[in-house]
């Protein structure tokens, strides 16, 4: 969580589950080797930077100076710096991308409900949490969502994977002809208005070139006119409405031996309100009852029309998008992250991946992000990996100069 009272080497509450969560549970069975467990703010308060973390900052494994994007960080930082082959993250409002993005790695935000997240301390896990690898190649992320995609007993929304998981799994599409043929819709003021910098345009603009290359015909801001920026714009961020009722559920799956079993516990036992209750303003509901998600289900339909129906009208086999309008910060800095497809992906619920796409002058990471509808990782997947290998832009860190 990476709360200070939740942290037992400051002195506060340990919590341990009595079973692994079921992502935990499938890579175990698979072979893997667990490492161990990374940092993140609080709560994953930032997808920027871990600072309210209660052991500080993580470093950006490309460039220690930059903010290493969040909540995930810490998994980024060990799998962009050869740490770890492959790592988890979780994503609620940009922390599979944002941090794969800032430190040049594949990323893959699934489809809400493709993987489990039973076990995961949530912010919106009713509505919005997803849970997916971090790599530093297409494959590799493809191999680990072969792993731990589909359906848990643990995770009944999960039901809503089944026959939607590709036969042959998500290597199936792999190869240096998937862009070939592919209609790919091209960021615009109509998805969202924000103009990106100088740089940022040159690089997606070389970004788009490699695209054709590869045979895909591009189509320049398909949602022009639609008026989906605005709708998003006018209706924010949806779905944290349920954050105390998972907790609550959370807190119940950790078992009889837990430190803590509930929210009142939480509150009694940590003194303190977790910074994620603030929503409430001291109100705080009954966690026992129903989060009213009438709100949050009204803006996903919405969003998911307006994404099936544009891709529809243009006949679009996916969205490509630069992952920011900008380059990374400084870590030294206030400033944030500018993802383009945070609340737009989270909300919608539907996939994303991001692929390294070459660097600023500055040496920060440029990624470009692939979007589908519901479902779509596997062909995703695969014009990915036909990018990926066309333009072998990813370069390895060096954590260390040796003299």
């Amino acid at each position: 969580m990476g709360w200070e009272p939740l942290a037992k080497e400051l002195g506060g509450i340990e919590l341990i589950p009595e079973r692994d969560a079921p992502v935990v549970a499938r890579l175990k069975a698979a072979g893997a080797v667990i490492l161990g467990r990374t940092n993140i703010p609080a709560f994953s308060s930032s997808g920027t930077r871990a600072t309210t973390s209660w052991d500080g900052d993580t470093y950006n494994a490309v460039d220690a100076k930059l903010v290493p994007g969040a909540s995930s960080n810490g998994t980024a930082t060990a799998v962009s710096g050869n740490m770890a082959v492959l790592g988890i993250a979780e994503e609620t409002g940009g922390s599979i991308q944002n941090p794969a993005a800032a430190q040049a790695l594949v990323g893959i935000k699934p489809t809400f409900g493709l993987v489990p997240n039973a076990g995961v301390v949530p912010l919106a896990g009713s509505t919005r949490d997803v849970i997916g690898p971090h790599a530093r190649t297409v494959r590799d992320a493809a191999v680990m969502l072969d792993v731990i995609a589909g359906y848990s007993h643990e995770d009944p929304k999960t039901v809503a994977s089944i026959g939607n998981i590709p036969k042959y799994g998500y290597t199936a599409k792999l190869n240096k002809l998937a862009l070939k043929g592919e209609r790919i819709g091209l960021y615009g003021p109509g998805w969202r208005n924000q103009e990106l910098t100088e740089e940022t345009q040159e690089l997606y603009d070389q970004a788009v070139e490699e695209l054709e290359k590869q045979g895909a015909t591009v189509i320049p801001d398909p949602f022009a006119d639609t008026g989906f920026a605005e709708y998003v714009k006018a209706n924010g961020s949806v779905g944290i409405e349920s954050v105390i009722y998972d907790m609550e559920d959370y807190l119940e799956r950790l078992g009889p031996d837990a430190a803590i079993h509930s929210v009142e516990e939480l509150l009694e036992k940590t003194g303190e309100n977790p910074s994620i209750f603030n929503r409430y303003e001291g109100n705080l509901p009954d966690p026992d009852g129903v989060a009213d998600l009438s709100k949050f289900v009204e803006v996903r339909t919405k969003y998911l029309e307006y994404i099936n129906e544009t891709m529809d009208k243009y006949d679009l086999d996916a969205l490509v998008y630069p992952q920011m309008f900008k380059e990374s910060p400084l870590l030294s800095t206030e400033d944030n992250i500018g993802a383009t497809t945070v609340s737009e992906i989270n909300v919608a619920g539907v996939p994303l991946v991001t692929v390294p796409s070459g660097y600023y002058d500055s040496g920060s990471p440029f990624a470009i992000v692939f979007v589908g509808k519901l479902w779509s990782e596997a062909s995703l997947l695969g014009m990915a990996f036909d990018y990926e290998q066309a333009t072998q832009s990813r370069e390895a860190p060096t954590l260390v100069v040796m003299p």
